[in-house]
Order: structure tokens, then C-alpha cells, then sequence
């Protein structure tokens, strides 16, 4: 068993010499930002408190498995809207390359940067449907529930 140590500490000490003679390895590339596309539906809206800042979080359904990195984009608002206090947001993902046709969840969350008394009703779209979200039912429910209520606030409904 002896003459192997001798063996075993000359390769040891190689080791750093290979390694700084081997080239480095090379980063795989970071991956094309894909086109992302409305997913199929949207199902359920919601707005969660964090502190003092407002997410507004949607879940839906993708059209095959596979969809990736979901996103609430803001549209451009008419004036009118703007004026109602009305924001609208499309669920995007990105579609695989090839997949199973078998419906997916899906789901994104995102910062809203309006304050919420600027705000009436939140729209969510998809391919296929829209919901909103009724903001003052929203606050309301929110009071209630950190009173210590059981009260429960109404869902979103179709836009």
C-alpha cells in the first residue's frame, strides 16, 4: 500500500496544473427573451397587502404544458378609463417550443404602482376571457377581515 502514496500526492499536485492549462469553461448562453403571447384564460384575480405595497396576482390556464415565465402587462388606458380608475393588464407567458395539448395552471403577480384610491376596477385579459376585479369591494372585505370578520368578499367577475 505504500508505493501508492507517493502515486496518489503526485497526482494531487497536478491537479491545479491541469486545471489551469484545461480552457475555462464556457457560460451557456443566456436564453433568447421569448415572444411572449396571452395565455388561454384567465380564471382568478386578487390583490394581496405586503407591507405598503399592493401585488395584484392572476391565475389561468395555458393551452398545452410547458408555458413559461408568466407576466401581468399594463395596456394603454383611454382617458376615460384612466379617469374611472380603471388599470388593464394581459396575462402573458411564453409558449414552449412543442408540448402535450393538456391545459395547464398558470400564474403571475405584479407590484401595482397606482395607489389604490386612484383605482376602481382592475381587468385582467386572456386569449379567451377577461375578468375584473371590483377594487372597493376588494378594500372592503380587507377591512372587514382584519376586524376580525369571517366576512367574505365576492370573486372576480367576467369583464
Amino acid at each position: 500500500m505504500r508505493p501508492l502514496r507517493p502515486l496518489l500526492a503526485l497526482a494531487l499536485a497536478a491537479v491545479p496544473l491541469l486545471a489551469a492549462a484545461a480552457p475555462a469553461p464556457r457560460l451557456a448562453a443566456a436564453p433568447a427573451a421569448c415572444r411572449a403571447e396571452p395565455v388561454y384564460a384567465v380564471g382568478t384575480l386578487n390583490l394581496v397587502l405586503r407591507g405598503p405595497t399592493v401585488m395584484l396576482t392572476a391565475t389561468g390556464l395555458a393551452a398545452s404544458a410547458g408555458w413559461h415565465d408568466a407576466v401581468l402587462r399594463p395596456l394603454p388606458v383611454t382617458a376615460a378609463d384612466r379617469a374611472a380608475g380603471v388599470a388593464i393588464y394581459t396575462l402573458l407567458a411564453c409558449p414552449p417550443a412543442f408540448s402535450a395539448q393538456v391545459i395547464t395552471p398558470i400564474a403571475a403577480a405584479r407590484a401595482l404602482h397606482r395607489p389604490l384610491a386612484s383605482l376602481r376596477r382592475i381587468v385582467v385579459r386572456a386569449r379567451t376571457n377577461a375578468r375584473s376585479l371590483d377594487v372597493a369591494r376588494f378594500l372592503r372585505h380587507h377591512r372587514l377581515a382584519s376586524a376580525g370578520t369571517t366576512r367574505r368578499a365576492a370573486g372576480p367577475q367576467p369583464a
